[in-house]
């Protein structure tokens, strides 16, 4: 597993790089555009099973089983990557394109979003995430 802090390095450079070619041209933001259904979807679905985060002895979670929804998700993710690292490949390295293979081995898997909802020490982090996710998903691109 990587650690948290090379989680956090990986992710950085990632968003530097992306922001680099965006900058010079190479790539538009209407670009990455195009990976927004997956991962609105993804949110959309996160969203959705929020209510049952950190609540072992809710009625609700014990006889629902999260895994579908936390699969759909991964699957989702999946896609958002494809189209990020297709979009990326032509302008950065081999090894900075796994870099984005590494950060969603590690935050993008149904397993990942099966610890979140099971740990009850993440209340704060989890809403941040929820309200994040939500604000997202009520605004959309349109280009003309």
């Amino acid at each position: 597993r990587i650690s948290p802090a090379q989680l956090e390095s990986n992710l950085i450079k990632f968003m530097v790089q992306a922001g680099v070619e965006k900058d010079a041209g190479n790539i538009r933001f209407r670009d990455f555009v195009r990976a927004d259904p997956s991962l609105r979807e993804a949110f959309e679905i996160l969203c959705k099973v929020y209510r049952f985060y950190g609540q072992p002895d809710n009625a609700l979670k014990i006889t629902l089983d999260l895994s579908p929804y936390f699969l759909k998700v991964q699957e989702l993710n999946v896609q958002t990557v494809r189209i990020i690292k297709d979009l990326l490949s032509p302008f950065v390295a081999d090894k900075d394109i796994t870099l984005i293979d590494e950060i969603y081995s590690e935050i993008g898997t149904a397993d990942f979003f099966a610890r979140l909802w099971d740990n009850p020490d993440l209340e704060e982090e989890m809403f941040e995430l929820y309200n994040a996710m939500q604000s997202y998903t009520q605004f959309h691109y349109h280009f003309d």
